[in-house]
């Protein structure tokens, strides 16, 4: 990630994540906080940040970092509902959707289906899912 980027990220409060060199299976990479003196930030910083929710910390370079790609539930009933097709069409028994979503949350750029919820659950936690209650 640029550093102009990074400090918009950080100061709009976007979830980011960490692209770990050597990631290890099972760690969630979610950045839970951040610790830099941005009086001194440039392209080559090292900063300190939290992960795994919070229970492990490393000093990383920024261009490591990204944002979390947005994403939203989305439900077959809904989609069916505004394409006004036939009450019957069930999509084949894909009904739970995960919509993902430009930067600015605003555009649906393409959406999965997915035929419970669990696998949309599994799926969807590499994203910072907009509409999750839970």
């Amino acid at each position: 990630m640029k550093v102009k980027k990074f400090l918009k990220a950080y100061q709009d409060k976007e979830q980011m994540i960490w692209n770990d060199p050597d990631p290890i299976k099972g760690v969630d990479y979610t950045i839970s906080s951040i610790s830099f003196n941005s009086d001194l930030v440039n392209k080559d910083s090292i900063i300190l940040i939290t992960y795994n929710n919070s229970q492990s910390e490393a000093e990383v370079l920024i261009s490591e970092l990204s944002i979390k790609p947005k994403a939203e539930f989305i439900e077959w009933s809904n989609i069916r509902d505004d394409l006004k097709l036939p009450q019957s069409d069930n999509n084949d028994g894909y009904i739970f959707g995960l919509a993902y979503l430009s930067d600015d949350g605003v555009d649906t750029l393409d959406c999965v289906w997915f035929l419970t919820n669990e696998e949309r659950y599994i799926s969807a936690k590499d994203f910072n899912v907009l509409n999750y209650v839970g």
